[in-house]
């Protein structure tokens, strides 16, 4: 049963409703998500010092989503931020330097090594890809030409992106004003 006062001329059906109040559910996930990221703490009764916390707990945001979509998998890739945080991020490792290049040894018992090691590699594919933008030929083109985006597949196996493969969508954050 479902109670409402929409009128039913503004779309009171059903399934209106329900489309409805899952999309309101999605932008409370983003609030929520943020607040756990820093932005319902503000640090100081100064503005310019809250705009900047502000800023970096919108970014810290922004890279929690895309690790999300573009390194986990499983149940880290709907994660929170809070177990993101004790299952990655505050890893029991060691940063060392050897032969000019530095080392994360994670503790061979750590029960996320796989998934942080994984995360790493798919890190390092996707640096290592190499991006092509090409002008498009054709005479639809008039005035200066535009360089179009390069494609990226999420398939995190192939050294090149893949030609018929959708752009990646970025993940939707919803900053708090």
């Amino acid at each position: 049963m479902i109670l409402t006062d929409t009128p039913s001329e503004q779309g009171g059906s059903a399934q209106f409703l329900e489309v409805r109040h899952r999309g309101h559910g999605t932008a409370a996930d983003c609030i929520r998500c943020g607040k756990d990221t820093g932005i319902g703490r503000f640090l100081s009764r100064k503005c310019t010092i809250n705009a900047a916390w502000l800023e970096r707990s919108l970014a810290a945001t922004d890279l929690l989503a895309w690790m999300r979509v573009l390194l986990l998998e499983g149940d880290l890739a709907t994660a929170e931020p809070k177990k993101l945080r004790h299952r990655l991020l505050h890893v029991a490792a060691r940063l060392t330097r050897g032969g000019r290049r530095l080392h994360l040894r994670i503790f061979h018992a750590w029960p996320w090594r796989n998934q942080l090691v994984t995360a790493f590699r798919r890190l390092a594919a996707l640096a290592a890809r190499p991006v092509d933008l090409h002008v498009p030929d054709g005479p639809h083109l008039e005035g200066p030409r535009r360089h179009q985006l390069p494609r990226l597949s999420l398939d995190h196996t192939s050294p090149t992106p893949a030609s018929d493969t959708p752009p990646i969508v970025c993940p939707v954050v919803v900053p708090i004003r």
